[in-house]
């Protein structure tokens, strides 16, 4: 993510979500980003699908991917980027990744 107004970060980037992760709840993103800096932030998360096997075989590390993905898809979610200038972006595409 990078929210305008934010410098060219080299190094140290921020990250959230990484406590939260398996439980990253639509509430939990929201207040996540009511916190996020100008510049560059790395969100770590695992949004996914869940399957038999990986219910079998991740069962311990108590993942809920279907609602993380839920989160990143909600409306509330995209509604509070936009008025906050935040874009998605990859760390291929930021120049100093380059």
């Amino acid at each position: 993510m990078t929210r305008r107004g934010g410098g060219d970060e080299r190094t140290d980037v921020p990250t959230v979500g990484i406590l939260e992760s398996g439980r990253l709840t639509e509430a939990v993103l929201l207040k996540l980003l009511a916190r996020i800096p100008e510049g560059v932030t790395e969100l770590s998360c695992h949004p996914g699908y869940m399957s038999k096997e990986l219910a079998t075989e991740y069962a311990h590390w108590g993942y809920q991917w279907p609602v993380e993905l839920a989160a990143l898809t909600s409306d509330n979610v995209r509604a509070v980027l936009r008025g906050r200038g935040v874009s998605l972006t990859t760390f291929r595409a930021l120049s100093f990744a380059a």
